[in-house]
Formats: structure tokens, C-alpha cells, sequence
């Protein structure tokens, strides 16, 4: 009796999986992509507006990856350790809140206090407690969101397994699911959110960077690489000068997309925050206030619209936009 007790108290059977050395080289690139994308921001703001200023700029975006691939590895070592092992549920949140709970409470504490010390980033000793408690709960001093976001993904992570087992030999189809999900939350985040008033939303709804389903398919994908990474290893070596060259072109791309941009923000006559377009229908003048989340649009409808005869379109055609409009 006294043997079956202690074994009941033993920790889950683990089961032995492949060393990858790919994660060790994953978590070099990213902290290398870290320090460089803190370094160069840091530089851009000490040097004045002009060519190197401008070079910063425009390579940011290149060393930007490196929050999303943290949680790709994030899911694919979770995945790989758990998903076929007896598991203890409890045991495991018992372990990974204190793994990572006490070192993110612990660096809180520590950095709060050393600011407070050094009289720098506007903390004082007369707000030391709320401003304690606030970073503790909203994760959003001193960049510790990504541990915050990782403790959701500890308390999701039983549905997330359940939903690999639910979705067994349908894995692709939850992937471009997820990846489509994904793609709504940007569009949705970037395009629409800053022209939302968000004031009476929940916390956790609004600061979307520590809301762990902003990141759903980074952990889901990499979850779903682990489960099938010997397929997904010979794919990629099968195709790594593509996907080498495909990945070097998005990468300098991202200088196209700042350059065209900028090029497309100095044509157009802004008057922050709105967005003025000249339309021309007849030999009237008309312009068009816009908000400049949905300048494209604008742009297309520009294109499509100018050397109309009939000038009725103007204030219906914005109305149904739900936009304000002015018609000369």
C-alpha cells in the first residue's frame, strides 16, 4: 500500500524526445535580433533627422520577427514535452508559475525599485505601490510582456493539446484556419483598433500586446511543428534555397514597403489626424476627410472615381463608408 501511495505521488512517466539543436541556434537568432532591434532603436533616437536616422528607419522592420519567433518555440517545446506524456495538471502549473512566476515577480520588484533609486523613467517612492502592482498585472514595464503572455499560454495550454487531439489528421486545416485568424487580428489591430474608443473595454481587451490570442497562430504552428517535425525538417531541406532567397527578399522588401510609404505619406496633404484627398467631378473641386487608417481605400477611390460626370456619388458613396465628407 505504502509503494502504490508513493507512486501515485511521482511525477508523470516522462517520455525521452530528440535533442534539437535547431532550438538552441532559434534562441540565438532571436536574442541577437532582440539586442539589435533595441540597439539600433536606441541609436535612432540620439542622432538627428538625415541619412542614418533615416537608415535605421528603414531596416527596423527586417529585425522585427523576433517577438513572434519566441512564441513559435515557445509552442513547439511545450508541445514536444507534453503532448505524449502522462500528464499531471496540476503538477505542471505548480511548476511553470514557479519556474517563470517568481523570476517575473522577482525583476519587477528589482527594476521598479533600481528606477526608484535612480530617479529615471518618472517612478517615485510616493507611487511605488500602484506602479508595482500595475506592472505586476499588466506586464508593460521594463519589456516583461512576452513572460505575462506566456503565463496565459500556461493556462491555455490543456485546451491548446485537446485541440491538436480533437483536430488529428485534419493538422493542416486547423494551421490555415489559424493563419487566417491570424491575418484578421492584424488587419483588425492595425487598421481598425487606433479608431476605436476603447475607453470603457476591459484591459486585457485593448492592450492586444499581452493578450495571449494575439499570438494564437505562432503557438499553434509551432505546437503543430513539433508533432510532425521529421515531414516538416525534410520539407524545409528539401526547399531551403527557396525558402532562403524567398526570406532574404521579404527581408529587404521591408525597406520598400518603408521607403513607398514615406513616398506616399509626403504626396499626400496631411493635416493630422486626417487625411485630405482631392477629387475632382466636373470642374468642381472636392475633398474628401478621411482618416488615414483607410488612406488606401481613399487612393483606389480616387483612382476609380475621378473624371465622374455625376457628382451625387460624393456624399452618398462616403456615407456608406461611415465617413465624414465635405463637398465643395
Amino acid at each position: 500500500m505504502k509503494q502504490a501511495n508513493d507512486g501515485e505521488r511521482r511525477e508523470p512517466k516522462k517520455v525521452k524526445h530528440p535533442y534539437l539543436y535547431e532550438i538552441d541556434l532559434m534562441r540565438l537568432i532571436f536574442i541577437a535580433g532582440v539586442l539589435l532591434n533595441h540597439t539600433t532603436t536606441a541609436f535612432q533616437h540620439q542622432t538627428s533627422s538625415g541619412l542614418i536616422s533615416t537608415g535605421f528607419l528603414a531596416t527596423h522592420l527586417m529585425i522585427h520577427f523576433t517577438r513572434m519567433g519566441f512564441m513559435f518555440m515557445t509552442g513547439l517545446v511545450l508541445t514536444m514535452v507534453y503532448y505524449r506524456r502522462q500528464r499531471n495538471w496540476p503538477l505542471f502549473y505548480k511548476k511553470r508559475f514557479t519556474t517563470v512566476g517568481v523570476p517575473y515577480v522577482l525583476w519587477n520588484t528589482l527594476l521598479l525599485a533600481g528606477s526608484v533609486l535612480l530617479g529615471v523613467g518618472g517612478f517615485t517612492i510616493a507611487n511605488f505601490w500602484p506602479d508595482y502592482l500595475s506592472a505586476l498585472l499588466h506586464g508593460d514595464q521594463f519589456y516583461l510582456y512576452y513572460v505575462l503572455v506566456t503565463l496565459q499560454l500556461y493556462l491555455l495550454f490543456p485546451a491548446m493539446l485537446w485541440l491538436f487531439k480533437r483536430t488529428a489528421g485534419h493538422h493542416i486545416r486547423l494551421v490555415v484556419a489559424s493563419f487566417g485568424v491570424q491575418m484578421l487580428l492584424v488587419i483588425g489591430i492595425k487598421y481598425g483598433l487606433p479608431h476605436v474608443n476603447t475607453s470603457d473595454w476591459l484591459w486585457w481587451f485593448k492592450a492586444y500586446g499581452v493578450n495571449v490570442f494575439t499570438y494564437q497562430f505562432f503557438f499553434i504552428s509551432g505546437g503543430l511543428v513539433s508533432l510532425h517535425y521529421e515531414k516538416v525538417k525534410q520539407w524545409l531541406l528539401a526547399h531551403q534555397v527557396l525558402i532562403g532567397w524567398g526570406a532574404l527578399s521579404l527581408s529587404i522588401g521591408t525597406i520598400g514597403l518603408y521607403v513607398s510609404s514615406e513616398l506616399w505619406s509626403q504626396r499626400c496633404c496631411f493635416a493630422a489626424p486626417t487625411l485630405y484627398v482631392d477629387l475632382r467631378c466636373r470642374d468642381d473641386r472636392f475633398c474628401i476627410r478621411i482618416r488615414p487608417a483607410i488612406r488606401g481605400l481613399a487612393y483606389e477611390a480616387t483612382r476609380t472615381l475621378v473624371g465622374t460626370t455625376d457628382r451625387s456619388w460624393c456624399p452618398s458613396f462616403f456615407r456608406r463608408l461611415s465617413l465624414s465628407n465635405h463637398c465643395y
